[in-house]
């Protein structure tokens, strides 16, 4: 079983949006997906609830949970024969983010392209290194490629690796959420389907 966590303990940098696009993604490779929400906010819960009333879509499980309790519904997950977990977590909170990090095999940090966010996430980078394991920005909702390039260029200073592929501001991912699916099932020819599908690949490298 792989586990992933998006962390971000900035608020808005769209952790569940990629939670649950990686995680329907995954499912359509065959993985058997869940995705633990410890966010008190349970976007990902309120998109799963919209999921279930929609047919012939790969299962994902979606589960609530304390921060705290982690390492047993990661263990529950296991026995259930989960392959692939992503957990959402919550912002503006070291203790959730930390113990998320501690439980993953790979932190992905989304951080979008301005200079108040890149700056933002120093104090996740730092969490992600108190906890050791493998990780990578991805910069997220950006407008223009310009954007892209500049970020990339400041987010250097993090000594992580940046994901080659920028995942934009589109507004099909907004309507693929509210209605329980992932952006590979809602307009899988689309550009924003294709960046998903880059991410999950570059991911997976790492």
């Amino acid at each position: 079983m792989k586990t992933i966590s998006l962390l971000s303990q900035k608020g808005g940098a769209g952790k569940t949006l990629l939670s649950v696009n990686l995680a329907s993604y995954a499912a359509s490779q065959g993985e058997t997906v869940a995705i633990i929400d410890i966010d008190g906010q349970a976007s990902s819960c309120v998109w799963h609830d919209e999921r279930e009333d929609t047919e012939e879509l790969p299962e994902i499980s979606v589960i609530s949970s304390q921060p705290k309790r982690l390492p047993n519904v990661l263990k529950a997950a296991k026995k259930g024969g989960a392959t692939f977990v992503v957990i959402d977590t919550s912002p503006n909170s070291e203790g959730a983010t930390l113990e998320a990090a501690k439980n993953s095999d790979f932190g992905l940090i989304p951080c979008r392209a301005a200079l108040a966010d890149i700056k933002a996430i120093r104090s996740t980078v730092d969490l992600i290194k108190i906890a050791n394991i493998p990780a990578g920005i991805v910069i997220n909702a950006c407008k223009t490629k310009g954007l892209a390039y500049d970020a990339q260029t400041a987010l250097g200073v993090y000594g992580l690796p940046i994901a080659d592929v920028v995942i934009g501001d589109r507004t099909p991912f907004n309507h693929a959420f509210t209605s329980g699916l992932g952006i590979c099932e809602y307009e899988p020819k689309s550009k924003a389907a294709n960046e998903i599908r880059l991410l999950y690949q570059w991911m997976s490298s790492k």
